[in-house]
């Protein structure tokens, strides 16, 4: 087996200043995966509620139970329609001069939390963004 110096995965976890967590995987292979290009589940101390398949699981009052809405079967990958509505949204702002979203100011959101998830991979410690 050859070693490449390669990131194939990884893992990253927020906690943010209300002291809620999440935890974002990513990587060329995931079985967990539930969805057609992701898996999104919400874990909360009241119930639990996940994307693909879509369901969600309350307790209030001791009284507990299962929300399943009926969605049309999903495609194995995720349609066209949803690149072709990404591509117009990027042609309109061009055209309107515009900031397309997410734009400019998210892309460097997401920069500052890969930059810490580096430097925490690197000494083993959290990493704040300030």
């Amino acid at each position: 087996m050859k070693d490449f110096d390669v990131d194939d995965t990884g893992v990253l976890m927020i906690t943010w200043d209300n002291r809620t967590t999440s935890v974002i995987e990513s990587g060329w292979w995931q079985p967990q995966m539930d969805g057609p290009e992701a898996g999104t589940k919400l874990y909360g101390t009241k119930g639990f509620a996940c994307l693909f398949p879509t369901h969600v699981k309350l307790s209030v009052n001791e009284r507990a139970g299962i929300f399943t809405p009926e969605f049309p079967e999903r495609e194995e990958h995720c349609d066209q329609h949803m690149y072709t509505l990404q591509m117009k949204e990027y042609i309109r702002a061009i055209e309107e001069r515009d900031t397309p979203f997410p734009g400019a100011e998210e892309g460097l959101v997401n920069m500052r939390i890969l930059e810490c998830a580096y430097r925490s991979s690197e000494t083993g410690e959290a990493v704040s963004l300030q």
